[in-house]
């Protein structure tokens, strides 16, 4: 159950009240839909329709701020800076600290308002008075750079009241806010300008605007700056570091090895000057003579890169000295400045490997004192490896992937190829080697020393082939990379090669197919490649593909008035009835509804609740009675195993029989190696418009499974010639306000109506801008699909409710749009004019939800209002003064009760009276009764505020709104023979030495060898109403058959 509540205090759009008995210990809740709508749960429904609005602004503010969710903040991330973050609040008087990982814990947030609590989702809410807030910080250093951003719910921030404050120094915040689903974000930056502003020193001051604010989320990023002695920090991914605090030796071996937790166990630096000591603070110091240190290390692997630091106190380290030594390499390094102060000096040495190689190998680094007196303090050494390479392909597994992998190949030739050997791999896939002279060598790697290896992968994908990575690995000569192409029936697809290793032991690549332009699905494929020459070796592979499930489903029949009876799961196998069990089915009652049944002995239901027959051919079927008469009928069957016969499809209507027009709507392979299948069968109903028939279908042999069938019926009302019919439609199907920016098209619940005037000269121009679009689904109380001419329409009204009070000033009197120069006429009538539609799009194919426009947006809107000026169909939102037409309104709005030029109250009706007395009108009524859907246009173009400063036009009700009236559709028809005029045929030898047949009216040409009781007639497919035969077509006779 759903009702809709329009409250302007909270949203502009309507609110969805929707009854669950689901969940009752958590209701009432707020929560927005897919479609970004608010929709509050309950279990007491009454409770809101019958609740005062002021009550239901508080219930529904108060939910407002329990079940509010942040938006994701903007990624402000400061280049060497920090962030704090609040994602989940947990006081609402005392300090909050950042609970988001990676979050700086300096930093506190705190409420100072009384009153505030803390919501069930970590919101702090002030139901009844303003919110303050505080942001400290307790980190030394000084404030560089800080910008704060907010999500709040509810009333918003008081967006003036941000301040950072430092002692005598308040700057003020510039703030950016953005609406969106879930809220505001609010981005606050702050310009320090010269201002020094230490860290503990300062704070974030900022408010609510007042109560009923909730605080989502927090976030700040700063920088500061903080002047310590400290190295330098290299974060290598394949890296290791040794670092000394303290020094215990101060001269000779052993040496000092590091003492950092984490350091390398190889290195260790030597004092080699004598005198030097290692003093009680750890530093080693020399008073008289200058220090010579060496540091000496080994590495397993290549090194990379490699940076020393040193921190020294006294004399400065000799910045010369720096050497790098390793067999015949000797680098001298380059110093830059780490930090220097009253505590010394860390200097950083960097040393260019260049094109030098030093692999699995040591090496030392000697430095010396630049004099007496200098203490080496501290020490460390970061060192980049090149990682080591490891040979193995990529893992592209996913869900719905498979792969195969081939790790030792055992043929080199010809059949039967080579099937996947690591384990998990897919089966049913080989690769085989098409040129002679190639082998498998020992290591299981197939080689060709004299020819040019040829490859050939087969495979067989179940599901629509989604992605397909192919990765080789081989040795000596290259892959020709160019050669890499996929083939499945008539795709032919180039694989694009990158490299994923290359090294001593060979080269990986790996090959990708674009498959954005193929359907490739229950299907063989192949990928063939080639070796670049000979001297290749494949030493592995692996396939990584990815389906998806080819998903099949009945075909679904558009248009008004289409029922449908479908089974899914069968509860008798032979010769009792299966009632419809698919979604939407008619309920079987002791008049209508549709039966199926299997009348072949042997049949039996399976566990997967499927009609089977193993040893029979299974018959079938299906009875039916409506409440109405069927204008169109569709079958489809969904089988497995042998298919359905074709021919054994016909539907018997009282002595009528006819066979049923085949089609595939949908094939899939199935798991055992056959395919599963949805048949149509389409039936001409023309002139039967039954209410009851038969259809019967057979297998096409044994082993035939029947998974499910559906029968699709257009139905509309019966009808007796020469009878009065009165049929009131109090829901319209469709409404649409056609405005551009309407962001709800379709489900908006008021439709403004107004147009304006513009230009001036010949450019003059009165435009409908707001218009709304009204159709009714005609099919269930008039019958469908009979001849304009037999629809005699004697009344034709529509009614629509106005929503909002005393708006706009009643004119009911029809307007000379030439007279609209802003002097003679400044207010316009509301007018209802017909539907015309083009771009592709018509009566049957538009719908509420449908775009607007074209593309190119010219200003003509895909659906119009449509009159009628000098008898041809008209577009009418536009009235240009040098080009006018004489269109007039199909009716102009009345509204019982008030007086030209007073205004308008809230839920006054305006009537539109339609004049059927045009021909043209009731020509466009009869045939839109006709296709079963009839639409309206209503509209208005000129406007002026009111005096009491109403907007000037009204707002309507649509379907859409939870307590207004639905537009609604009187008509008033009488059913009558078709008023044809005959046509006419002639016929005429045309140039060729053949025929011209040339006909009138609205019919189709048939032709036939004979007359009499046996002719066969065959319909001739005619652009038009003309037709041409050639010289050598034999003697035929030719008749039209109106429709």
């Amino acid at each position: 159950m759903e009702h809709k509540l329009k409250i302007k205090e909270i949203s502009q759009e309507p609110i969805l009240v929707r009854e669950t008995n689901k969940n009752t210990s958590s209701l009432p809740r707020l929560s927005m839909d897919k479609e970004g709508r608010l929709v509050l749960f309950t279990d007491k429904m009454g409770k809101y329709i019958a609740a005062s609005k002021s009550l239901i602004v508080f219930l529904l503010a108060t939910l407002i701020s329990l079940t509010s969710y942040g938006q994701e903040f903007e990624d402000l991330a400061i280049d060497g800076g920090e962030v704090a973050e609040w994602k989940t609040l947990t006081s609402a008087s005392s300090g909050n600290a950042p609970d988001i990982q990676g979050s700086v814990g300096t930093v506190s947030l705190k409420q100072l308002a009384p009153g505030a609590i803390i919501t069930s989702t970590g919101n702090i809410y002030n139901p009844g008075g303003v919110s303050k807030f505080s942001l400290t910080d307790s980190a030394p250093g000084t404030l560089k750079q800080i910008v704060l951003q907010v999500s709040t719910a509810g009333v918003p921030l008081d967006y003036d009241s941000f301040e950072l404050v430092s002692g005598d120094t308040t700057i003020k915040g510039v703030t950016t806010a953005t609406t969106g689903d879930n809220g505001v974000m609010t981005k606050v930056s702050f310009s320090l300008g010269d201002n020094v502003i230490n860290n503990s020193d300062y704070s974030l001051n900022f408010n609510a605007s007042g109560a009923h604010m909730s605080l989502v989320s927090v976030r700040i990023n700063l920088l500061r700056e903080v002047t310590a002695f400290a190295f330098k920090k290299f974060y290598y991914g394949n890296g290791e570091f040794a670092e000394w605090d303290k020094f215990t030796i101060g001269f000779g071996v052993p040496g000092n090895s590091a003492d950092v937790d984490g350091s390398k166990d190889t290195a260790t630096i030597t004092q080699n000057t004598p005198g030097a000591m290692a003093t009680g603070s750890g530093n080693i110091y020399n008073p008289a003579g200058i220090s010579q240190f060496v540091l000496n290390d080994s590495v397993t692997e290549n090194l990379k890169s490699i940076v020393l630091q040193v921190w020294t106190k006294g004399s400065p380290a000799n910045y010369g000295s720096f050497k790098l030594n390793s067999g015949d390499v000797e680098i001298t390094g380059t110093r830059e400045e780490v930090v220097s102060g009253d505590e010394g000096v860390i200097s950083l040495i960097n040393f260019n490997l260049g094109d030098s190689s030093i692999e699995n190998a040591e090496y030392s680094i000697s430095f010396a004192a630049s004099g007496p007196h200098m203490s080496l303090a501290a020490a460390r050494l970061d060192i980049e490896l090149e990682p080591e390479l490891v040979y193995e392909f990529q893992d592209f597994e996913t869900e719905n992937s498979e792969y195969a992998e081939w790790d030792e190949f055992t043929v080199g030739f010809g059949e039967p190829g080579n099937a996947p050997d690591m384990e998990f791999s897919k089966g049913g896939i080989t690769i085989t080697q098409n040129t002679p002279g190639a082998m498998v060598t020992s290591t299981g790697n197939i080689y060709n020393p004299g020819g040019v290896s040829s490859f050939i992968l087969n495979d067989s994908a179940l599901g629509k082939l989604d992605e397909i990575r192919f990765q080789i690995w081989t040795l000596g000569s290259p892959a020709d990379y160019g050669s890499f192409v996929l083939k499945s029936g008539d795709n032919e697809i180039s694989g694009v090669r990158s490299e994923v290793l290359s090294g001593d032991k060979g080269v990986i690549s790996l090959i990708n197919f674009d498959l954005s332009g193929a359907s490739i699905f229950d299907a063989d494929y192949s990928i063939e490649f080639s070796a670049a020459g000979p001297h290749m070796s494949l030493a592995a592979a692996r396939l990584d593909y990815k389906t998806k499930e080819v998903i099949i489903d009945f075909q679904a029949q558009s248009g008004p008035g289409w029922l449908h009876d479908g089974w899914v799961e069968f509860t008798n196998g032979f010769n009792d009835w299966n009632e419809p069990d698919l979604e939407g089915s008619r309920e079987i009652n002791f008049d209508y509804g549709a039966l199926l049944r299997q009348t072949t002995p042997g049949g039996f239901i399976t566990s997967t609740k499927n009609i089977y027959n193993p040893g029979g051919i299974s018959n079938f079927e299906i009875s039916d009675s409506v409440d109405g008469e069927i204008v169109k009928l569709a079958l489809q069957i969904r089988t497995t195993g042998t298919p359905v016969n074709p021919g054994s499809v016909t539907i018997k209507i009282g002595e009528t029989e006819l066979r049923g027009a085949y089609s595939e709507v949908a094939r899939k392979k199935t798991s055992r190696g056959g395919s599963e299948v949805i048949s149509q069968f389409l039936f001409d109903l023309e002139g039967l418009r039954p209410s009851e028939y038969l259809i019967k279908f057979s297998a096409a042999g044994p082993h035939m499974s029947l998974v499910s069938a559906k029968v699709d019926k257009q139905i509309t009302a019966k009808y007796e010639l020469g009878s009065n019919y009165n049929s009131e439609f109090n829901l319209a199907s469709e409404d649409r306000w056609t405005y551009p920016r309407n962001s709800t098209p379709g489900k908006r619940n008021l439709a403004p109506v107004f147009g304006f005037v513009s230009g001036e000269g010949d450019a003059r121009v009165a435009q409908r801008y707001g218009q709304m679009i009204v159709a009714f689904d005609t099919i269930s109380k008039v019958p469908l699909g009979l001849h304009y001419s037999q629809y005699k329409i004697k009344s034709a009204t529509v009614k629509a409710t106005v929503a909002l009070d005393e708006q706009f000033l009643y004119d009911g009197t029809p307007d000379d749009y030439s007279k609209y120069n802003g002097v003679d006429d400044t207010v316009s009538p509301v007018e209802l004019f017909g539907t015309g539609f083009r771009n592709g799009f018509d009566s049957s194919t538009w719908n509420e939800a449908s775009p607007m426009s074209a593309r190119n947006d010219d200003g003509s809107n895909n659906a119009y209002s449509l009159g009628f000026s000098e008898g041809q169909a008209t577009d009418v939102d536009y009235y240009r003064f040098a080009s006018p037409h004489n269109a007039a309104a199909f009716a102009i709005g009345q509204i019982d009760g008030v007086e030209q030029g007073e205004l308008v109250p809230e839920d006054s009706v305006f009537e539109f009276s339609i004049n059927i007395d045009d021909e043209n009108i009731q020509r466009y009524i009869a045939e839109s009764l006709s296709k079963g859907k009839v639409f309206f246009t209503l509209s208005q173009i000129l406007y002026a505020k009111t005096q009491n400063n109403g907007k000037g036009y009204p707002d309507l009700y649509t379907k859409d709104h939870i307590l207004g009236e639905s537009p609604t559709l009187e008509l008033e028809f009488e059913i009558v023979p078709a008023q044809l005029a005959p046509a006419v045929l002639s016929i005429t030898r045309n140039i060729g030495g053949g025929v011209t047949v040339e006909w009138s009216g609205n019919g189709n040409l048939f032709s036939s060898e004979e007359l009499g009781k046996d002719a066969s007639w065959e319909k001739i497919e005619t652009d038009g109403n003309s037709y041409n035969s050639d010289a050598a077509s034999p003697a035929r006779y030719y008749r039209v058959i109106q429709n």
